[in-house]
């Protein structure tokens, strides 16, 4: 039966996330070598963040960190993109002309 028609559920919400479709496969590989469901998993670590368990916690700051380092990685590469192009005098309008040509060399792309 589907959660959402089950009398139990009636009342709770539906998480939905988005993830690579090999973690997602790896994900069902593990949640069956341990046994669990993946409501049963989602349910559980919900709870756990609610009640700021440490353990949690601890995961919760792992994933901040690395959320902190891409966003650092990414302002980087566009300052030394920025930083590239004034290096060799491209402006807005080159870059248009670029574009223009390649559209004009490959009508395809």
């Amino acid at each position: 039966m589907a959660l959402k028609h089950h009398e139990k559920y009636k009342d709770h919400k539906i998480v939905r996330t988005l993830i690579d479709p090999t973690d997602y496969v790896d994900m069902r590989i593990r949640l069956n070598h341990d046994e669990m469901s993946y409501v049963s998993l989602m349910a559980g670590l919900v709870k756990l963040y609610i009640e700021q368990d440490q353990d949690m916690l601890t995961v919760v700051d792992k994933i901040k960190k690395q959320t902190e380092n891409r966003k650092k990685r990414i302002a980087k590469a566009k300052k030394e993109g920025k930083e590239s192009l004034k290096t060799f005098g491209i402006d807005k309008e080159d870059i248009e002309n670029i574009f223009d040509v390649l559209e004009q060399d490959f009508p395809e792309l």
